[in-house]
């Protein structure tokens, strides 16, 4: 009997890590993810460079 409930206990795990791991992957594939790209960190910093600059100039 306890061996029924440890496998089914094991197996309910494994479907629900299943679950956020797709979730995962369907995040990582998602406009969602863009902002935690290196590509959008680098813009992002330079966009406020850029900002800082020109106000600089208007001084």
């Amino acid at each position: 009997m306890n061996e029924v409930i440890s496998a089914e206990l094991r197996s309910d795990a494994e479907l629900e890590a299943l679950k956020y791991l797709e979730a995962a992957r369907e995040f990582l594939a998602s406009p969602a993810f863009d902002k935690f790209t290196v590509d959008y960190f680098v813009n992002d910093i330079l966009s406020v460079m850029e900002q800082e600059f020109d106000s600089q100039g208007e001084r």
